[in-house]
């Protein structure tokens, strides 16, 4: 059994959407998830760290 906070939250976030739109909005949560790991694992370019490291 769920609880009643559980419930509203799902509502509030799937109220007016059919089931192909909950999927799809899955999805991209799922790619943007990937995307977000893909960015923070890779390398920063040389001039970034440049400027940061710098004193002005």
């Amino acid at each position: 059994m769920i609880s009643v906070a559980t419930l509203h939250r799902w509502r509030k976030k799937f109220g007016m959407m059919d089931v192909a739109d909950a999927k799809r909005l899955k999805a991209l949560e799922r790619e943007n998830a990937e995307l977000k790991k893909m960015y923070a694992d890779a390398p920063s370019p040389s001039w970034i760290e440049q400027v940061i490291s710098s004193p002005n």
